[in-house]
């Protein structure tokens, strides 16, 4: 079997890259899919339970607002690790390919921007899901 020679090497990562970038890019959508509908949701389950005061007594119908936010928290929070994993890795590949004129990669940027700023990857998710967690948690057990 014949070694791969340097530029098949480097053809290999750029595919990889530009397929790690587009799975990136599928993360953020899904994340943010999955975030609106959701937050539809909930408004439409809080719509319905208010519009139908016959399940105003129903103490458990509550809850389902608040288990949404909760899942959909811990889902997000999944999605953001596995984005994290994508981009060390590309990170890894941009530092190989961005070594001309102290050029850096997206990723290099973004993570240079953000370590100067309080605002990393999971801050404003985990404390937004948390709030509205908190929020719907004292929502139920309060009605």
């Amino acid at each position: 079997m014949q070694s791969p020679t340097f530029d098949q090497s480097i053809g290999y990562y750029l595919k990889e890259h530009s397929a790690l970038l587009d799975e990136i890019n599928e993360l953020i959508k899904d994340a943010r899919s999955l975030e609106r509908w959701v937050l539809i949701s909930i408004g439409g389950i809080l719509i319905w339970l208010f519009s139908n005061q016959q399940l105003a007594d129903k103490f458990l119908a509550f809850w389902v607002p608040a288990g949404l936010c909760l899942f959909c928290g811990i889902r997000v929070f999944f999605y953001q690790i596995n984005f994290k994993h994508a981009v060390a890795y590309s990170m890894k590949l941009e530092r190989f390919f961005c070594t001309i004129d102290g050029l850096e990669g997206w990723n290099h940027y973004v993570e240079n921007a953000r370590s100067q700023k309080w605002c990393k990857y999971s801050i404003p998710s985990i404390v937004f899901w948390s709030a509205l967690t908190g929020i719907m948690v004292i929502f139920a057990y309060f009605h």
